[in-house]
């Protein structure tokens, strides 16, 4: 009699478990949907996703830490002219785009100067 009350107990809390787990996952998509709906899907990155990305107008530019590193620079140097203290990196492999965002800025937030 005992053991039969001792299984029932147990499958109470798996099935107890199994019900918890449920529910946070649950919570967890929905948190995830209720994000992406209300940044439209721009600034929200997947874990396994790139490193870095840039945006320029609609489109998603996925870069690597590399690259990021070199675009930045790059314009960073071209703001700063002939007083950069460091001349600008190779950035043949980073597309226009970016490297026009990075210069001139968005269209709809003030530009770096």
């Amino acid at each position: 009699m005992a053991g039969a009350t001792r299984g029932t107990g147990r499958r109470n809390g798996l099935i107890l478990a199994v019900a918890v787990l449920v529910a946070f996952s649950v919570v967890a998509v929905m948190t995830a949907r209720w994000v992406l709906e209300r940044t439209g899907g721009q600034g929200v990155s997947s874990p396994w996703g790139p490193e870095c990305s840039a945006w320029a107008g609609e489109e998603r530019f996925s870069l690597d830490r590399d690259q990021a590193r070199r675009a930045t620079t790059a314009a960073a140097v071209a703001a700063q002219g002939e007083d950069a203290p460091v001349e600008a990196p190779d950035t043949s492999d980073i597309p226009e785009p970016v490297m026009t965002v990075l210069a001139e800025g968005r269209g709809d937030s003030p530009a770096p100067r």
